[in-house]
This record gives structure tokens, sequence and C-alpha cells, in this order.
């Protein structure tokens, strides 16, 4: 597989579970960080991917996941404030496509970061 097909998602709840089981199913390799355990194990049991009990805020998490070879990560989790930050992570480990979920314009409206930083 190409690092372009490597997609990292953060977050396993109600999207963040749709769109990894739409991904596997399709033939790309998933790799998950989820803080919640209960999530991870409920998602293991349907789902074909690396699963990694982690905060999507922790360093170390994106280096167990092997952030540097993913070529696309989705930010999916409940906090649009650490998805916002995540696309920051993902840029830093050479990461080109993003996708971040955000639920509330608040954040981008009038704020320091702009959806232009977050490319």
């Amino acid at each position: 597989m190409s690092k372009d097909e490597n997609t990292l998602i953060l977050g396993i709840g109600g999207v963040g579970m749709h769109l990894a089981q739409r991904l596997v199913h399709e033939g790309y390799p998933v790799t998950v960080i989820e803080s919640d355990s209960e999530l991870l194990e409920a998602a293991a049991e349907s789902l074909d991917a690396r699963l990694i009990c982690g905060n999507a805020m922790q360093l170390s998490s994106w280096r167990e996941a092997h952030a540097q070879d993913m070529g696309l990560m989705i930010a999916a989790t409940n906090d649009d404030s650490t998805n916002m930050l995540s696309s920051l992570i993902a840029d830093r480990f050479g990461i080109e496509r993003k996708i971040v979920r955000t639920r509330s314009i608040d954040l981008m409206d009038g704020s320091i970061l702009s959806p232009e930083d977050l490319k």
C-alpha cells in the first residue's frame, strides 16, 4: 500500500466509525486513535483496522500510529478544538490531506485560525 492510501482517523464515535467502516470496505488501511476504551472494544468487534487507545493531542499516540506514513487524516473527535489542532499536528507529520469535523462555526468566525491555516 502506498502512503496515500493509509488513513488515520481520530475518534471512533458515530462519524468516525462510519467513515472507518466505509474506508476498510473499500480496501484502505485504516488506523484509529481513540481515548475511550469502550468505544475501541466495540469497534474491534466489527472493524478490521489498527486501533490505538490514546489521546489525539499526545504526540506519542501519533507516533504509535505511524502518522508519518499516512496520506489522509480525518479528525472526527467530539471536540472541535482537538479536531482543528489535529490538522496542524498532521501537517507536522507530513500528512498532506486532512479532513476536520467541526460542529460550531464560532471557532472559524473571527478566530486566529482560518480555514487556510488548517490546509
